[in-house]
């Protein structure tokens, strides 16, 4: 299980009180009490955290916000969550600056603040130091549920409460992610509200189903309802019957089989070779795929892989160490499984002509998945979610929506190896 870094009690009871007040100024005179905060808060080195998601991401040559943990997984409306950053100075930093922290969902959440609970403000970082701020996020309870993304950024607090002037240290480098024209760092894609777990069964099969991509047998009739139909991965709502999706698995003792059947009027896909970028048309654009996100381990704290297949049958796969850790090439070139697949397009791949849509077949060797240790056995339960991308204006779909967040697979569902 993903274990955050959490505040002492003080601390914790420091946050809510200044968070309660505003957090208007930063704390000049500490107590003794303070300053052993303080001192807790100043690192040598980043923890040993499965739940540190890496940034590594620079303002302005000055301030490096190296990763963050945070708590719950999904944020509950009416319920409090511990955001932790870990800030690096790497020059001195002039001036009155802020972190300013945006949540943008239904609504806006502004939870401005000085770091340490405004024990430790950036004027008083020094060079080298690694700062571990953490902060609550208490969401309303009023707040609507869907999707939400996570800001963060400094700025100069008393050219705002001076001149009203929007002073902002520039981000330099967006690290492992990315920023807007605002100099706001994108942090992370969130779900915020409650989220129904989903659970389906990969049904044991006596027999190989026939690798043709077609999923006319019998067997597959059943996995068919499992995963059921997908929804929407903007809202969790139903998508048109035209647009539809659905997903099953099987499994013996070599493979897990993975189905899927897509309807789509138009199936397009420009690439053949294996791990080119088959969710995108190189622009802004989707291409049509199908993504599978796996982890045997149902807490996901170790390694996961992402399959992609694409209507023309080209794979991309590829291993992450943590979360979107290593970046995709890396990952990518670190994994090649040695799968069956099969892919039947109904109707004709890349032409005007309308179609009906495709399905496939995948079956992917049990004992290359990362964490296994032994061929897994009934009862076995992987951590799993599907995403089916399509080009044009077909609805993007999933078996459970993860904010925006692919990799957030904790959103996704449990899979049991059953019989």
């Amino acid at each position: 299980m993903r274990r955050p870094i959490f505040p002492t009690l003080p601390l914790v009871l420091a946050v809510l009180a200044l968070a309660l007040a505003g957090c208007s100024k930063p704390k000049t005179v500490l107590t003794t009490q303070q300053k052993n905060e303080v001192d807790k808060s100043i690192l040598a080195a980043l923890p040993e955290d499965p739940g540190l998601v890496r940034l590594d991401a620079d303002f302005g040559g000055k301030i490096k916000l190296l990763g963050y943990t945070l708590s719950g997984g999904n944020l509950m409306p009416g319920k409090t969550s511990t955001l932790t950053w870990y800030w690096q100075s790497t020059a001195a930093l002039d001036g009155d600056y802020k972190i300013f922290v945006h949540l943008d969902g239904a609504r806006r959440l502004t939870l401005d603040h000085y770091a340490v609970a405004g024990l430790l403000p950036v004027s008083a970082w020094k060079p080298g130091q690694i700062i571990q701020d953490s902060q609550l996020i208490e969401v309303p309870a009023s707040y609507p549920p869907g999707g939400a993304r996570l800001w963060v950024g400094l700025f100069d607090a008393a050219a705002w409460k001076q001149q009203h002037k929007d002073v902002r240290l520039p981000v330099k480098d967006p690290g492992k992610t990315t920023k807007d024209a605002k100099e706001r760092l994108l942090v992370a894609k969130l779900w915020v509200g409650e989220k129904n777990e989903k659970k389906a069964n990969a049904w044991k099969t006596p027999t190989p189903p026939t690798m043709d991509g077609k999923l006319d047998e019998a067997l597959w009739a059943k996995a068919l309802t499992e995963v059921g139909d997908f929804v929407d991965e903007r809202n969790g709502k139903a998508v048109p019957g035209a647009q539809t999706t659905k997903a099953g698995f099987l499994w013996d003792e070599r493979y897990l089989y993975l189905g899927v059947q897509v309807q789509d009027n138009d199936v397009r896909t420009p690439y053949t070779e294996r791990d080119s970028t088959l969710w995108t048309n190189g622009k802004r654009g989707r291409m049509d795929v199908v993504e599978l996100f796996l982890s045997v381990d149902p807490e996901v704290a170790g390694s996961y892989i992402e399959l992609q297949v694409s209507p023309a049958g080209a794979i991309f796969d590829a291993i992450f160490t943590g979360h979107r850790v290593p970046e995709w090439k890396e990952a990518a070139a670190n994994l090649t499984l040695s799968l069956e697949k099969a892919v039947f397009v109904d109707g004709s791949l890349n032409d005007p002509k309308e179609d009906r849509g495709y399905s496939l077949e995948v079956a992917i060797p049990l004992d290359q998945l990362p964490g296994i240790t032994e061929i897994p056995a009934k009862g076995a339960i992987f951590r799993a979610n599907l995403f089916r991308l399509s080009n044009g204006p077909e609805i993007p779909s999933c078996w459970n929506p993860a904010g925006g967040d692919y990799h957030n697979l904790l959103a996704g569902g449990l899979l049991t190896l059953a019989e």
